[in-house]
This record gives C-alpha cells, sequence and structure tokens, in this order.
C-alpha cells in the first residue's frame, strides 16, 4: 500500500470516528434537555395540583343568653311545644339565730353648755326651756331647762343640739336668740366648750346584717329541700330547685337599737319539675334559631350552660341557654374569583374591609406556595362559627 493511500484511509478512519463522536454528543444534550423539560412539566404538574389555600374567616361574635318559658304537660302531643314533667315538692322549715358583734355609729343629740348674757341696766330676761340659740353658720341649739337672766349678769345653762348629728357638735362662738326682738346685741348666749355627743355607738340590726342573715335561712331552707327531694327526683341539682317562702318571721326587724342577737323562723316549699332535659334543650335551641335577629345566625350553642327551673305556678319551665350569634353574609362577599392570586396579606385586607369580619387567617400548602391558586377548587373559604 502506497503512503498515500495509508494516509486517506487513516483519514477516512479518523473523519467517520469523529462523525460518531458528535452524534453521540448530540444525543446526549438532547437527552439532557428533555430531562430538563420533563423536570419542569413535572413541578408545573405539581405546583397546581397540590397548591392548597384555606381562608377561615372569623367573624365578629355577640354572645347572649336566649330565654323561653317551656310549658309542661302531662301528655305531650306531637307538634306540642311543651315537654312532659311532674312537680316535685317538699315543705322545709329552719330557726337561725344571729348575734351581733359590733357596734355602728349613729346619730344622736350633742350636748353642752351655754352661758346667756344680760348687758342691760334694768331688763330681766326669762327664757322658757327649748328657747332656741343660732349660731353664726345657722346651727340651732336649745334651753335644756327655763332660766332667768337678771340685768347685768350672766347664766349658764345645759343645752342641746335642734338636730341630730356631728353638725350639732358645735364649737366655742356667739349664739343670738333667735326669737328676741330687741335688745340682740345685749342679750345674747356664748358656748365656751365645744358640744359633745353628736354620735354614739350602739348594737343595731342594720339593713345589711338583716339581708345576710335571711340569705343564710334562705340557704338552709334550700339545703333541706335538695336532702329531701333527692330521694324523690334522684339526679336533682341545688339549682333546679325553687324555694318559695311561704313564712318568715324575725325578731327584729332592720334599724332595731341595743340588740344582742335576733332570730329568723322561716318555713318555704321546695319545688322540682322532673322532666326530659334532652327535649328541653332541642326545643330551646329550636326557639333561639327561629327568633334569631334578621341580620345574624346563630353560631356556637353551649349546651352546658343550659340551666331551669319551674316558675311560680310549676306550670312552665323557665329555661335559658348561652349562643354566640355571627353576621349574615351574603354569598357574594365570598366569591373564590375575588381571591386568585392574591398573597396572604392581600387576602386578609381584602375580607377584613367586610363589615362583621373580625379576622381572617389563611393558610397555603404546600410549604412553597405563596398566593391563592388559579384553580378555584383548590381554594376553600370557611366560616368559623
Amino acid at each position: 500500500m502506497s503512503l498515500f493511500q495509508s494516509t486517506q484511509k487513516k483519514i477516512a478512519q479518523g473523519t467517520k470516528t469523529l462523525s460518531q463522536a458528535i452524534t453521540l454528543k448530540s444525543y446526549r444534550k438532547l437527552a439532557i434537555n428533555f430531562l430538563i423539560l420533563t423536570l419542569n412539566l413535572i413541578i408545573i404538574i405539581l405546583y397546581f395540583t397540590l397548591s392548597q389555600a384555606k381562608i377561615i374567616i372569623v367573624p365578629a361574635k355577640e354572645v347572649i343568653t336566649h330565654k323561653m318559658q317551656i310549658p309542661i304537660k302531662e301528655i305531650v302531643v306531637d307538634g306540642d311545644k311543651a315537654i312532659s314533667g311532674r312537680v316535685v315538692e317538699q315543705t322545709v322549715a329552719a330557726t337561725e339565730t344571729f348575734d351581733i358583734k359590733s357596734e355602728s355609729e349613729i346619730p344622736a343629740q350633742a350636748t353642752g353648755e351655754i352661758t346667756i348674757h344680760n348687758k342691760t341696766a334694768s331688763r330681766n330676761q326669762q327664757l322658757v326651756a327649748t328657747t332656741q340659740f343660732a349660731s353664726e353658720n345657722g346651727i340651732i341649739v336649745r334651753l335644756k331647762e327655763s332660766v332667768t337672766v337678771k340685768a347685768g349678769s350672766s347664766v349658764t345653762a345645759a343645752a342641746y343640739a335642734d338636730k341630730e348629728g356631728k353638725d350639732g357638735e358645735v364649737g366655742p362662738g356667739r349664739f343670738e336668740i333667735v326669737k328676741l326682738k330687741s335688745d340682740k346685741d345685749k342679750i345674747y348666749g356664748e358656748v365656751a366648750k365645744k358640744f359633745t355627743g353628736g354620735t354614739k355607738l350602739v348594737k343595731m340590726v342594720s339593713q345589711e346584717t338583716f339581708d345576710k342573715a335571711q340569705k343564710t335561712v334562705e340557704e338552709k331552707l334550700k339545703k333541706q329541700a335538695t336532702e329531701k327531694l333527692e330521694s324523690l327526683a334522684p339526679g336533682v341539682k341545688e339549682d333546679e330547685i325553687t324555694i318559695i317562702i311561704t313564712s318568715l318571721k324575725p325578731s327584729a326587724k332592720p334599724g332595731d337599737l341595743n340588740i344582742d342577737s335576733f332570730t329568723i323562723t322561716a318555713e318555704a316549699i321546695g319545688r322540682v319539675i322532673v322532666y326530659d332535659k334532652k327535649a328541653a334543650k332541642s326545643l330551646i335551641r329550636e326557639d333561639l334559631a327561629a327568633n334569631a335577629p334578621a341580620n345574624k345566625v346563630v353560631g356556637k350553642i353551649d349546651d352546658d350552660s343550659f340551666a331551669a327551673k319551674p316558675d311560680s305556678s310549676a306550670a312552665y319551665l323557665d329555661a335559658s341557654i348561652s349562643a354566640t350569634l355571627i353576621p349574615k353574609f351574603p354569598d357574594a362577599v365570598f366569591k373564590k374569583k375575588d381571591v386568585v392570586g392574591l398573597n396572604r396579606d392581600e387576602v386578609r385586607k381584602h375580607f377584613r374591609k367586610i363589615t362583621g369580619i373580625d379576622n381572617v387567617e389563611v393558610k397555603f400548602s404546600p410549604f412553597w406556595v405563596r398566593s391563592v391558586p388559579n384553580l378555584e377548587d383548590h381554594v376553600d373559604i370557611e366560616i368559623k362559627k
């Protein structure tokens, strides 16, 4: 083989090898690009498939106590807004003695002495008991006994304040005789020492003491009634019992003085209704829903707050239950398309401008989601009750 032929052969082999290498590199690059596009497509699909937004609307709440009188019947017919029940009663009595340990300060008549001066030359002045003397600021004191003050002399006499209380404890000063028509500047009184005794300490039945005593007796009656009724109506609670006082006889009344102790004797009827609590709760819940304001709906009902007592006639059950009311929102304010593409702060701002919304909670998932998805079925708007 000549040199030329050998060289041609080598060139042909090199060209073939280079062509194969370029083709392999192109395929590899194409494969990598395809893989990248595939991964991007998968990410986009996952983004739209997994993206979720949950928007929780927290409405302003109003806590109310709903009350209802539920009729009690022996036989309840379908459709009656009443419950079946029976009245159980027990008579109870109690006598309690209450000591008065503390003393009360009450107004009293202040007393003291007044010196009456007669500076006329020849006129004797006779003054009867209860003669009024007025101080410069209008406080009146009266003579205890009649006196005669001779011309040019002075007489000291016992006196007392016209009105009870601290104001009657008049201090030193000049006093004018109220009904003296002439010589007021020559015949007058003078107090040298302050009057005393405008108040005094006594043992007294105060209104507060009497009210507390009465409440104590009523609580004792209720406890007795509960103990008796438990055997007739198992499961009865103390707060379900109504106490009707039929007789209350205290040995003293508010305002009585110098009393060391007093007693209260009382009789009462303890009354409870045995009824179907489940039916009563159902009725009051229905009544609550039916009587909710037109612009509000019933949110959460607190079943544990249910309470009921028979009224004085025992023909009705005075029932109550606590619940929350929330505003009634038009469906138009919660359109999902209005929040598509908004971030967390924008969603909150959008809903917070609506009257009646107290707060807005926004939750995105998975972690990479930062705005409300474009697919409305991936958006959930919930009103928290």
